[in-house]
């Protein structure tokens, strides 16, 4: 159970997730569901996801691997990013298929698919196929994730997001939450940009951005099962860097929202606060020079 929520500012960017992940008998406050995609050096995009933990570590591992290969060959866009990892989510399915449908119906998936054994070129009996059906209907409740991918492109920050059951896009509205608690931070990140007149929402400012999003982080972890912990942060800066303060400032950021939702602090104070914690700033302003956390 997750949520994972990412904000365009602009030419900035912002994502937030939880860290609670479970089991039929426990639940977990461990997880780290942000990471940074990187080649050579270079900050690419923030890759958040929802489904299953050793699973999309395991596309997030390969998809780094395949940017660090690919060097300076050519500069890589946020949708090159998105495309290697979907790419990388495809094969990952597939092996997970094939082992599965191997071990309990004796079929690849690719005989499942063209309902052929491939040595022999007979068809699958009926009561096969009707198995590996069956199988992979299991399998596919099991294996069920999303991931979110932002950077910069063009200039601005961007969203793609793609899944197990879908083609990957790029999000047409400024924000985008997934996981079993996105409905209660749809909710509250839905209400914050439409309060705002069309032309403000091109351009967020960073304290307003930061707070939405850990307000709507903070309400799913309030209502939705299996969402909660400390939250872990992302910021993009318009240069491109990426920055993901320490769990105790995460900590801290979470505390302070919380308190402004209460009305125990006052606002202003808490834009201040919440904006130097995430980006390693003593005082307000991120056109200041930053330095690596």
């Amino acid at each position: 159970m997750t949520v994972v929520n990412m904000l365009s500012l602009g030419n900035e960017g912002v994502a937030v997730a939880d860290e609670q992940a479970s089991t039929r008998l426990r639940k977990y406050d461990l997880t780290q569901k942000l990471g940074i995609l990187s080649a050579e050096g270079r900050d690419l995009a923030v890759y958040g996801f929802s489904g299953p933990i050793d699973m999309l570590k395991g596309v997030y591992d390969e998809t780094q691997e395949v940017l660090e290969s690919m060097g300076t060959e050519r500069t890589l866009k946020l949708k090159d990013v998105t495309r290697e990892v979907d790419t990388t989510l495809i094969r990952r399915l597939h092996e997970i298929r094939n082992n599965y449908l191997l071990k309990h119906a004796g079929i690849t998936y690719d005989e499942l698919i063209t309902g052929m054994h491939l040595e022999s070129g007979k068809p699958l009996s009926t009561q096969i196929q009707d198995l590996g059906g069956n199988i992979l209907g299991r399998l596919g409740e099991k294996t069920s994730a999303g991931i979110l991918i932002g950077g910069l492109e063009k200039g601005a920050f961007r969203i793609y997001s793609t899944s197990t059951g879908g083609d990957p896009e790029r999000v047409s509205m400024p924000y985008q939450s997934i996981g079993s608690g996105s409905d209660q931070s749809d909710e509250v990140l839905a209400s914050f940009i439409t309060r705002m007149r069309r032309e403000q929402r091109d351009s967020i400012d960073p304290a307003d951005g930061l707070i939405a999003v850990l307000k709507a982080t903070n309400a799913s972890s309030r209502v939705n099962q299996g969402v909660g912990g400390i939250p872990s942060i992302a910021y993009v800066t318009s240069e491109g860097r990426i920055y993901q303060p320490g769990e105790d400032e995460c900590l801290l950021v979470g505390e302070l929202v919380q308190g402004l939702e209460n009305n125990l602090l006052d606002r202003d104070f808490c834009r201040t606060k919440v904006v130097g914690l995430v980006n390693g700033e003593r005082s307000y302003g991120l056109e200041k020079t930053r330095q690596t956390p």
